[in-house]
């Protein structure tokens, strides 16, 4: 299990910044917190798809906006990280 400023050694031998600040103590927190986390993955999918220069990942996903991600996309840079979810 995750917690607060763990990072992650990727499939890709790569470490990932540190995950970000989890508070769920009400809705609006709560709702932070999921697009702070969406940024934090979109961020670190997009900075190491450009280090491994895997271009058909960073256009995949450059056009998503943290907080209104399908499950899918999720799914999606979670298996390119190598993070099981």
């Amino acid at each position: 299990m995750l917690s607060e400023y763990d990072t992650i050694a990727t499939k890709h031998g790569i470490n990932t910044t540190p995950v970000p600040r989890i508070d769920c103590t009400t809705n609006r927190k709560a709702s932070a917190t999921l697009k702070r986390n969406q940024q934090w993955l979109l961020d670190n999918t997009l900075r190491i798809a450009n280090l491994m220069c895997h271009d058909h990942i960073v256009i995949l996903f450059q056009g998503e906006t943290p907080g209104k991600f399908p499950q899918c996309t999720i799914d999606s840079m979670l298996d390119y990280l190598g993070i099981d979810n």
